[in-house]
């Protein structure tokens, strides 16, 4: 009797850890976004400085034609930080292409983020978006 009761809180507890783990995960890899579309960096890519960062985004993600890209140590400790510029006219809903030339120094590689955020000058949350893409950062 005992020994079943062992067995099913040890099932539970796996089941719970395996939840809790997949969730994590998923939150961690919250790379897709139907706005903006990056076109030379895909998940878990390793990238070094400099790293020239292209796509597209909507207008709407831009103000006054820039958006900022941050890249993120795996902490959450800002490393560095790029401009994306519209290569067209930005004042439109559409997909507009962008560039950004990202320069970083570590001392050495490791697990970060790059985090697009749609630029938002009201400071509205609810205007607030952003796009998070694991990367590999890797030393010089």
């Amino acid at each position: 009797m005992k020994n079943q009761s062992t067995k099913k809180l040890g099932t539970i507890l796996a089941i719970i850890i395996i939840l809790v783990m997949v969730g994590y995960a998923i939150n961690r890899l919250k790379s897709t976004n139907s706005d903006i579309r990056v076109a030379n960096v895909q998940l878990n890519q390793a990238i070094s400085s400099p790293s020239l960062i292209i796509g597209e985004a909507r207008g709407t993600w831009y103000f006054e034609a820039d958006f900022p890209i941050y890249l993120l140590d795996d902490e959450g400790n800002e490393i560095a930080i790029a401009i994306a510029i519209a290569q067209d006219d930005w004042m439109t809903e559409d997909f507009v292409p962008f560039k950004a030339k990202l320069n970083f120094d570590v001392d050495e590689s490791g697990w970060g983020t790059l985090l697009f955020k749609k630029d938002n000058p009201s400071d509205i949350s609810e205007y607030d978006d952003e796009l998070r893409i694991p990367v590999l950062i890797e030393a010089e």
